[in-house]
């Protein structure tokens, strides 16, 4: 049997099961402490859960720290965050920076709503309004993290790239992805986010 085609089929299955064991057990400290520091700093619960679209368009609820201030679309509807974004609360700034807000979606993984590498997953409302995160973007699972961030890095690096910039790097991974690039990307964006958090309690102290 062809060794892609299986990973296709059931060997990515097994590395996110596994990725996302190792994930929660590698940043269980730093959960509980951002917990603690998104309820402490603003008001409102720590988790924040959010429909997004999965493979084969299928809604799902994903899982992330709250990075914004409760209210920040409640008169807005959906927008997209830009840089230095007055909803963003001080702490949230820090682990939307690192990607650590993402570290619930670890969960999401386990549930199978998602895998540890792919597209990231679009809200509704984006995808009807871009006919690109349609079809062949929503052949696979939506991802904690992949090409577009192994480039851009994650949200708040470069907020002002497109869907169009964001895409072609998508269909890319769609085209490719094997266990090898899997195991790449991984390592590579928790190696960046691992460094960059020796750097996380001196901005702490700046925000305070």
């Amino acid at each position: 049997m062809d060794k892609e085609t299986f990973y296709r089929r059931r060997g990515k299955r097994i590395f996110d099961i596994i990725g996302a064991i190792s994930g929660l057990i590698a940043f269980s400290g730093f959960f509980v402490i951002i917990w603690l520091l998104v309820r402490l700093t603003s008001p409102g619960p720590a988790i924040y859960k959010q429909v997004r679209v999965g493979k084969d368009g299928e809604f799902f609820t994903l899982y992330k720290f709250r990075s914004m201030t409760r209210e920040a679309e409640l008169h807005s509807g959906p927008q997209e965050t830009t840089r230095n974004d007055v909803r963003v609360t001080s702490i949230g700034r820090i682990i939307r920076r690192s990607g650590l807000d993402e570290i619930p979606q670890f969960f999401n993984v386990l549930r199978g709503d998602m895998s540890i590498v792919g597209p990231r997953p679009e809200r509704p409302y984006f995808v009807s309004k871009n006919e690109c995160f349609q079809g062949k973007w929503l052949t696979v699972k939506p991802g904690l993290f992949g090409l577009v961030e192994l480039k851009y890095g994650f949200s708040d690096d470069c907020p002002e790239i497109t869907p169009e910039d964001k895409v072609p790097l998508d269909f890319e991974y769609i085209d490719k992805y094997s266990c090898w690039m899997d195991i790449k990307i991984f390592f590579t964006i928790i190696w960046r986010i691992l460094f960059r958090e020796f750097y996380f309690s001196k901005m702490l102290s700046k925000e305070k």
